[in-house]
C-alpha cells in the first residue's frame, strides 16, 4: 500500500562472515514505528573464495630444499627430503598469484613444534592471499597442534624479527 517502504541495499561482506554467524539487519533513517516490520524477498548469498592451489606441510623441520618458484613447482619437486616445510609452502604460495591454501599433515602425534633455523632466518612475509589452516592437522581437536618457535633466531638475531607477517598484497589471508 501507500505506507510500504522499499529498501534496496547491497553490502559485500566477503571474508567477514563465517558460516555460523548470525546477521542483524538494522534500518537507519526510517521513521520510528511501534509495530512489527516484515521483510519479504530477502536474499542473503554467502560466497566463499576457493583456493586455487593447496600445499600440505608434511614436516616440522625448517627446510628450504624444494623448488619454490611456484606451487606447481614445489609439488613437482619438494626437494631431496621429499617433504614440504612451512617455509617452502609460504615461499611457493607468494610466488603463485591468487588465493592459496596451506594445510598440515605432519607425521606423529602433536603438538608439532616447528623451530625456525637461523640459517634461513625469519619466515618470509606473506605477500599474496593465503590461508594457513592449522586446524587441518589430523591431530587437531579444538586445541592448537602447530607451533612455530623462533627461539633459535633470538639467540642469533636478538628479538629483532617477526613471526608471521601479513605484508602488502596479503588482503584476504586467514591464519587459523
Amino acid at each position: 500500500g501507500d505506507d510500504a517502504a522499499y529498501l534496496t541495499a547491497s553490502v559485500d561482506l566477503t571474508g567477514y562472515i563465517a558460516s555460523d554467524t548470525r546477521i542483524l539487519i538494522r534500518y537507519e533513517g526510517l521513521p520510528a514505528v511501534d509495530e512489527e516490520v516484515y521483510v519479504d524477498n530477502v536474499r542473503i548469498e554467502l560466497a566463499t573464495a576457493s583456493p586455487a592451489n593447496t600445499l600440505t606441510v608434511s614436516t616440522d623441520l625448517d627446510i628450504a630444499d624444494g623448488d619454490t618458484s611456484s606451487v606447481a613447482a614445489l609439488l613437482a619437486d619438494p626437494g631431496a627430503d621429499g617433504e614440504i616445510s612451512i617455509r617452502e609452502a609460504i615461499t611457493a604460495a607468494n610466488a603463485t598469484a591468487g588465493l592459496n591454501l596451506i594445510e598440515f599433515d605432519i607425521a606423529g602425534s602433536g603438538p608439532h613444534l616447528i623451530s625456525l633455523d637461523p640459517i634461513y632466518g625469519a619466515l618470509p612475509n606473506i605477500t599474496d592471499a593465503l590461508i594457513i589452516d592449522g586446524t587441518s592437522e589430523p591431530d587437531y581437536s579444538n586445541a592448537p597442534m602447530i607451533q612455530i618457535d623462533g627461539t633459535a633466531l633470538s639467540a642469533v638475531f636478538g628479538d629483532n624479527y617477526d613471526g608471521l607477517v601479513l605484508d602488502t598484497g596479503s588482503d584476504g589471508s586467514t591464519i587459523r
